[in-house]
């Protein structure tokens, strides 16, 4: 959408600066940042590096549970097992045992 219309506010300088640092924070220009705010629509706050290496992180296992989960649907009980990194053999008490499901 072509944005042609302009509205000019007055603000004190506080108020200004505080506007800026908002917009900042959510990784927005000042002019969207308002214009979310106005027409209530949410603007998230973007992500701090650990956050971000946090939110990486869990879509990996989102992903691989997915997987897993899809293997099953498959009934694939094979490449579900290889997915998750047991091969179809567990180790207990120095004994080798067979997997079964």
């Amino acid at each position: 959408m072509n944005k042609t219309k302009r509205i000019e506010i007055r603000l004190t300088l506080l108020e200004e600066k505080l506007l800026k640092v908002k917009a900042r924070e959510t990784g927005l220009p000042v002019s969207t940042y308002v214009r979310n705010c106005a027409l209530g629509k949410k603007s998230p706050k973007q992500l701090s590096e650990s956050e971000l290496e946090v939110y990486k992180e869990l879509k990996k296992f989102y992903n691989n549970f997915s997987s897993i989960s899809n293997l099953l649907k498959k009934g694939d009980y094979g490449s579900m097992l290889s997915e998750i990194g047991i091969l179809g053999v567990s180790r207990r008490n120095g004994k080798n045992s067979t997997l079964t499901i």
